[in-house]
């Protein structure tokens, strides 16, 4: 009997916090925002089901990282016997009027019901199934599959960063005395030498050179696009180094990028 009555407890007071939530989402609505006031007693009839409900946004709002994994998506929130809606934004916004303001409410009483991070748990999860069900996937700043959240790393880098690796650079000034004995040093205060290598690095940290550009002027010799020779101790550090993969959450992943690697 005290079981029941604290079970009866429990289910009065989630439904007192809905209709507090539902009561100021109605006093931010224009009185005139008839379908919007309308749409809130189908929300209302929803939640006396007892059931979850949690509605997907699309249009303008899309957010085109997670579509990648809807069906796994999905597949949970049915999994947690989860009812999925939709709503579908317009770009034209009217005056006083709230485009899918249920599901905006559904929303809010089903963050108040699971928690704040819930949905962006189920993200986590789904992308990362996604991931391993694609194991072939590369990810790079134009590819269709999405960026890494992690960049690839260089024994020794100090900080994340796609271009600029520190470690990189520090191994390859060491090798300074290894310079071709005909390479012709910039002034830096008058030009540039920086040589930029396209490098393809995989899940186990496995790096391959895809393409290289050498930058090399200087305005006082007036020379462009000397030693093109450094470019091999570049390539050795880059393929006979172990790198650190890029991750998209917590998984390695395979991925595409450029370094900048600063000449003398």
């Amino acid at each position: 009997m005290k079981q029941i009555i604290f079970l009866f407890f429990i289910i009065l007071l989630m439904s007192c916090e809905n209709n507090k939530t539902i009561q100021k989402f109605k006093n931010g609505i224009h009185k005139n925002d008839t379908d919007c006031l309308n749409s809130i007693k189908e929300v209302e009839n929803d939640i006396k089901k007892g059931t979850g409900i949690y509605c997907k946004s699309y249009g303008m709002l899309t957010n085109f990282t997670e579509e990648r994994h809807v069906k796994e998506f999905d597949s949970i929130l049915k999994s947690q016997k989860i009812e999925i809606k939709e709503a579908h934004y317009s770009d034209i916004v009217y005056k006083n009027k709230r485009q899918n303001c249920n599901c905006e409410l559904m929303n809010l009483v089903f963050e108040e019901r699971f928690g704040s991070k819930f949905i962006d748990s189920i993200h986590f999860i789904s992308d990362s199934i996604w991931i391993r069900k694609n194991p072939d996937l590369i990810f790079s700043k134009g590819s269709i599959n999405g960026i890494w959240n992690k960049p690839a790393l260089f024994p020794g880098d100090k900080y994340y960063d796609e271009e600029h690796h520190t470690g990189l650079q520090e191994k390859f000034d060491e090798l300074y005395n290894q310079y071709d004995k005909k390479y012709i040093i910039t002034n830096k205060e008058n030009g540039t030498a920086e040589i930029r290598i396209d490098i393809y690095v995989d899940k186990y940290g496995k790096a391959s050179i895809k393409d290289y550009y050498i930058t090399y002027f200087d305005i006082k010799t007036n020379k462009e696009n000397y030693n093109e020779s450094i470019k091999n101790l570049a390539f050795n550090l880059i393929k006979q180094n172990e790198w650190k993969p890029a991750t998209v959450g917590n998984i390695n992943v395979n991925s595409e990028f450029s370094v900048i690697i600063n000449l003398k």
